[in-house]
């Protein structure tokens, strides 16, 4: 019975620190709420994990972003893709982007490697925002040639 009370008294402290690490990145960030919004579901497993076919090709360093007029810190571990960025599973390719719209048509794409397992899941980990509202726009994918 002591035990029982150990362990759920330790797993109660773990999930505390582990619900406010998580909170302090949505609170800065708070894009990575809630899944994306996903225009293309059937052209690919927008839950799996991907790797870029270049990793070169996306990341910028960059430590703040202007939304709606106003600064706002990138937390570390956000990246700034510029996009559209190519990724990889397997044998097949995929081009994914954000999804022009008539609000907003200069979307900037961000990935949090939520798992830290440096593949991409673009469904959990990608987030498009438009810096002139800052709404969350859509991501949208298409198969190509890999290279």
């Amino acid at each position: 019975m002591r035990n029982l009370k150990f362990v759920s008294a330790f797993s109660f402290i773990f999930l505390f620190v582990l619900a406010t690490g998580q909170a302090q990145i949505i609170d800065s960030f708070p894009w990575f709420k809630a899944p994306s919004k996903v225009l293309t579901p059937k052209i690919l497993d927008w839950n799996a994990g991907y790797s870029l076919a270049q990793p070169r090709q996306a990341v910028l360093k960059s430590t703040s972003i202007a939304i709606t007029g106003k600064k706002i810190k990138i937390p570390s571990g956000v990246k700034l893709l510029k996009g559209p960025i190519t990724i990889k599973r397997g044998e097949n390719c995929y081009q994914i982007g954000c999804d022009r719209n008539k609000d907003c048509n200069n979307c900037q794409m961000f990935w949090k490697d939520l798992n830290k397992d440096r593949k991409i899941q673009p469904r959990k980990e990608l987030r498009c925002v438009c810096p002139k509202s800052g709404d969350n726009c859509g991501l949208r994918g298409r198969k190509v040639e890999c290279k």
